[in-house]
C-alpha cells in the first residue's frame, strides 16, 4: 500500500485495515514520539483560550458531530491523543475526557496546560469490544472487533442489537464465517455487569 522511510503499510484484502510491517517495538515507538516529533508537527502547544487554540479546536467540530449522533454525553478516552486538542474540544462540547499517550512531552502538556487527566504508557490488551449498535457491514465489524485479537491474543466482541436487527446480525456472522447463537438479554440482565466474566 505505502512504503516510506523504511516502513511498509500493507492493506488487508478482507477488511481494508492498514497494518505496519515490521511493527515498531515499545522502545522504538518511544523514540519516534519524543519532543522533536511534536515540535515538528505542532510547533509548540497552544494556550487555552488563544485565537490559535480556537482555530485548532474548530477543526475538531466534524469529529464531535460524528460521534454525538451515537452518544450525547459520557466519557471519551482518546488512545494516542497527542497534544490533546480533540479531547479539549470534546470537553468543551460537554463530554468527560481522558487521554492516553506514550509521550511524556505530550502528556505533560495535555495534563498541565489543558487540565485533562492523562495516562502515560501503552494499552497492552483490550479484553472486550462492545458494539452498542450493529456494525453496518462485515468489514467495519472486523476492524472494530479486531482490537481484541492483536498479536494472536484472544478477546470477546459483543454486539448489542434490537429484536428487529437479528437478520442483519446473522448476515454479518455469515460474511465473517462465525456462527454464534444470539443470546436474548434484557437491560437488567446481570451478565451485562461484567462481560469479561461471561462465556457465550
Amino acid at each position: 500500500m505505502v512504503e516510506r522511510d523504511g516502513w511498509s503499510v500493507f492493506k488487508c484484502a478482507g477488511c481494508g485495515l492498514g497494518v505496519l510491517d515490521p511493527r515498531p517495538d515499545r522502545e522504538e515507538l518511544g523514540r519516534l514520539y519524543e519532543k522533536e516529533y511534536f515540535d515538528s508537527q505542532y510547533r509548540e502547544g497552544l494556550r487555552p483560550g488563544s485565537p490559535e487554540m480556537r482555530r485548532r479546536i474548530s477543526q475538531e467540530d466534524h469529529r464531535i458531530r460524528f460521534f454525538r449522533r451515537f452518544k450525547k454525553r459520557g466519557l471519551v478516552v482518546d488512545i494516542g491523543c497527542g497534544m490533546g486538542y480533540f479531547l479539549y474540544a470534546a470537553r468543551q462540547a460537554g463530554y468527560d475526557v481522558t487521554g492516553v499517550d506514550i509521550s511524556d512531552h505530550a502528556a505533560s502538556y495535555v495534563r498541565d496546560e489543558l487540565g485533562i487527566p492523562m495516562r502515560i504508557g501503552h494499552i497492552d490488551a483490550v479484553d472486550v469490544v462492545i458494539h452498542y449498535e450493529p456494525a453496518p457491514d462485515h468489514k467495519t465489524y472486523l476492524h472494530r472487533s479486531g482490537r481484541t485479537a492483536r498479536a494472536g491474543s484472544k478477546g470477546l466482541a459483543v454486539s448489542l442489537s434490537l429484536w428487529n436487527e437479528e437478520l442483519h446480525i446473522k448476515r454479518l456472522q455469515k460474511r465473517i464465517g462465525v456462527i454464534q447463537p444470539i443470546t436474548e438479554m434484557f437491560s437488567n440482565d446481570p451478565r451485562l455487569e461484567d462481560l469479561t466474566a461471561w462465556t457465550p
